[in-house]
């Protein structure tokens, strides 16, 4: 019995504030049986990890030191590589963390939206999802406080699209996703609280304007409508809609 109380004092206060009891109280699930989760978590990304491109990085690209981009590309490789874990998220906050705390890392995921041309250089193959990740950075340093890089990016997106039709291959592949998701992750940051009492500057601060072709227009106009929507209903999500968007 004293061992075993010894024994319990040792391990005890070991478990206790660590992440595994953190989540334990949230989820409901022993730390134990988490530990277990998350080793067959590790081994199942890292195997995935092994198996996702690792495009070279030659020099620098972009006007960014090479060391920065390739932590970028590193962390971008980690997050597809937990995707649909059940540590996901977890480990997907971690590694936006590490962005978001690198000097460059935000300018990096910018420019990875902005400019195809540097997304192809630096990330190569994994370039689609190099987009689809750096959204979910910027999405995040906005909701910390620092909307510009999202504002910004959106805007400069807004305007190279607006030269193109719908029917364009640039358009169809995947930037006009990209235009859909920047405005959307912006949306999410402020909620719909705030768009039901804000004027029509708050859209054009996103590069919205009444001159742009339909179906840019259409891409800001689904953006809020369905999010007004499930929040207000039918009714008033489309007078919401209608007083932003200018009619």
């Amino acid at each position: 019995m004293p061992q075993a109380s010894a024994q319990g004092a040792k391990n005890g206060p070991a478990l206790q504030d660590t992440p595994l009891r953190a989540e334990e109280r949230t989820t409901g699930i022993p730390a134990p049986a988490l530990a277990r989760l998350g080793e067959k978590a590790a081994g199942l990304a890292q195997q995935r990890l092994e198996a996702i491109p690792s495009p070279a990085v030659h020099g620098d690209v972009g006007g960014f030191p090479r060391h920065a981009v390739e932590q970028v590309l590193g962390s971008y490789r980690e997050m597809q590589a937990v995707r649909g874990l059940y540590n996901q998220r977890v480990e997907r906050e971690r590694l936006k963390a590490q962005i978001l705390k690198s000097p460059q890392g935000v300018d990096i995921a910018s420019k990875a939206l902005t400019d195809l041309a540097f997304t192809r250089e630096a990330f190569g193959e994994l370039q689609a999802e190099a987009r689809y990740y750096s959204i979910d950075v910027l999405k995040t340093a906005a909701s910390q406080g620092n909307d510009e890089p999202l504002v910004r990016a959106t805007n400069s997106l807004v305007q190279q699209l607006s030269g193109l039709s719908a029917d364009a291959e640039d358009f169809k592949k995947g930037r006009g996703e990209d235009l859909y998701d920047l405005v959307c992750a912006y949306f999410d940051v402020v909620g719909e609280d705030f768009l039901a009492s804000a004027d029509a500057q708050v859209i054009q601060r996103l590069g919205y304007a009444p001159g742009l072709p339909p179906h840019l227009k259409k891409v800001y106009d689904d953006a809020l409508f369905f999010r007004l929507n499930i929040r207000f209903g039918r009714a008033r999500a489309v007078a919401i809609t209608t007083s932003l968007l200018g009619g």
